[in-house]
């Protein structure tokens, strides 16, 4: 009957101990979840405010660029991208349900109308634009 009480004592230590565990382990899961939480909070305000210093930075880019008459690029006609080796091109939108073939009647551009649609900006890809 001896053997009994303790084994039953120690069933029920073994038991506590492994409810104590799970608390451990529970409250470091939620500790886990709120500095998730946090990071998830900081990392979309990261992003947004990225964001917009690139909208910034995208429209006074394009409000500087000219056409060779002098006139601004729309920049419902015509938008900015980014090369492998960092340079800008300006390039035409393509209209939804419209295409355009370069073979076509369309007019082609020569190498030298290309190079007025190619920007090198080094300057504006500076880590200055990630500074906070």
């Amino acid at each position: 009957m001896l053997y009994q009480l303790v084994a039953a004592q120690n069933c029920r230590k073994r038991k506590l101990d492994q409810i104590l565990h799970l608390a451990d382990e529970v409250k470091a899961i939620q500790s886990r979840k709120n500095d998730l939480y946090k990071e998830y909070e900081y990392l979309n305000l990261e992003r947004n405010r990225i964001k917009n210093k690139f909208s910034l930075l995208y429209r006074h880019i394009f409000q500087s660029l000219r056409d060779p008459d002098g006139n601004p690029y729309s920049p419902h006609e015509y938008s900015l991208q980014q090369s492998a080796d960092g340079s800008i091109l300006l390039v035409p939108r393509s209209s939804p349900g419209h295409s355009v073939d370069p073979n076509s009647g369309n007019k082609q551009r020569g190498k030298d109308d290309a190079k007025q649609h190619m920007l090198l900006i080094p300057s504006y890809t500076s880590p200055c634009l990630f500074q906070r």
